[in-house]
């Protein structure tokens, strides 16, 4: 598969590493020592295997989302499990419950964070979201739960101008399921205005040839393909729907109907 990538999993950082340019890369990308880190889900992927059986896992750069778009979920996770192993105690939410008839992608990305080297001491798994909006009214219930000052959200690039805007909309947006109107969730957000914690975005493309040069290659070449600049341009309509008011616009107000992997 041409963007797929192997385990690499790697041990616990030594000594010398504790102030190598590779710590201090991560941490000036971080913006500090984060207290903790989302992950937002790309959706799972279902690979058939030999056996007749089947795995879920994360989806390469080739393989495509729930919106039929280029996944780059396993990106998001190797980039996680690279920061986690400078910072052991950070707080590590796996978010997403995508399709109802797969396992919740929180699940997969903690299974996967382990193989490739992060501690899942501190992992929190987050199954009610299937979007990035849900992502982000999870996150807020959760910052208003820890008190968190400081978060870093791992997503690919693309995904970067969007997110930040569903986030600093958080509060005023309304989605066509109801979502926004979650009790919890309006009790959080004067708790979460009120701490206004830094929330560091940080691309998985800038984390990933940290863990090894060779991922570079990869990240060039996923940069370089179609279904890159199809979902960097689906992004950008989603960015600029989000600023003129539009977002969700053609949406019915409805009860969510759940997503199924084919």
């Amino acid at each position: 598969m041409l963007f797929s990538y192997g385990i690499t999993a790697l041990k616990q950082i030594s000594e010398s590493e504790h102030d190598s340019p590779k710590r201090r890369e991560i941490e000036r990308l971080c913006g500090g020592t984060p207290d903790a880190l989302s992950i937002l889900s790309g959706s799972v992927v279902r690979r058939e295997l030999r056996n007749r059986t089947a795995r879920y896992s994360s989806g390469s750069y080739n393989e495509l989302d729930v919106a039929g778009l280029l996944n780059g979920g396993k990106a998001r996770v190797i980039a996680a499990a690279e920061i986690a192993r400078f910072y052991p105690n950070l707080a590590i939410i796996a978010n997403g419950n995508t399709y109802q008839n797969a396992p919740p992608d929180a699940r997969i990305m903690k299974e996967e964070l382990g193989r490739y080297g992060a501690s899942l001491n501190h992992v929190l798994l987050q199954e009610k979201s299937y979007s990035t909006f849900t992502e982000f009214v999870q996150l807020v219930k959760f910052v208003a739960d820890h008190k968190w000052r400081r978060i870093v959200i791992v997503t690919n690039e693309f995904q970067i101008p969007r997110a930040q805007e569903l986030l600093r909309q958080i509060d005023t947006l309304q989605d066509p399921y109801g979502v926004s109107k979650d009790p919890d969730f309006r009790t959080a957000l004067p708790v979460f205005r009120e701490l206004a914690p830094e929330v560091v975005f940080v691309a998985a493309e800038a984390l990933l040839p940290l863990r090894h040069s060779w991922y570079q290659k990869i990240v060039d070449r996923a940069k370089a393909s179609p279904g890159w600049k199809k979902r960097a341009a689906k992004e950008g309509q989603g960015l600029k729907q989000l600023q003129d008011g539009t977002y969700w616009k053609d949406v019915e107000p409805k009860k969510k109907q759940p997503f199924r992997l084919s």
